[in-house]
C-alpha cells in the first residue's frame, strides 16, 4: 500500500482496517493461536453506576494493547468479560433508585426483592 500526497490518519486508518478485513487477519491469528498455552485475561464488568470517562477508556486501550500484545507472541488469548465486582457499584444505584440509606430499608424492602 503506498499513500502519496497530504497525510491522512483517517484515510490510512480506513485502508489498513479494509486490507485486515479482506484477508481475515484476526480470524488467522485466532486459528493459528488454537492450542497454544493460554493466556487468560478476565476483565472486569462495564460501567454499572455512571458514565464512561476517560480512566474506563484509558484501562480498556490498555487492556487491549495486552490481550493484542501476547496474541502476537503466539498465545491462544482466552477473553472473557469478567463479572465479578459488579455487586457494590449496582446495589448503589438499587438503594439510590429506591430511596433507600439504611440497611434496615433493605431488610424491611425484603432482600429477594432487593437482589
Amino acid at each position: 500500500m503506498v499513500i502519496v500526497g497530504k497525510y491522512n490518519p483517517l484515510e490510512v486508518e480506513e485502508e489498513i482496517t479494509r486490507w485486515w478485513r479482506e484477508n481475515r487477519i484476526i480470524e488467522k491469528v485466532f486459528e493459528m493461536n488454537k492450542g497454544a498455552p493460554i493466556f487468560a485475561f478476565l476483565e472486569g464488568p462495564p460501567t454499572a453506576n455512571g458514565y464512561m470517562h476517560v480512566g474506563h477508556a484509558r484501562g480498556r486501550v490498555y487492556k487491549d494493547i495486552i490481550l493484542r500484545f501476547h496474541g502476537m507472541k503466539g498465545l491462544d488469548v482466552w477473553r472473557r468479560g469478567g463479572w465479578d465486582c459488579l455487586g457494590l457499584p449496582t446495589e448503589i444505584e438499587v438503594e439510590k433508585k429506591l430511596g433507600f440509606t439504611t440497611k434496615k430499608e433493605i431488610e424491611e424492602y425484603g432482600l429477594d426483592k432487593f437482589r
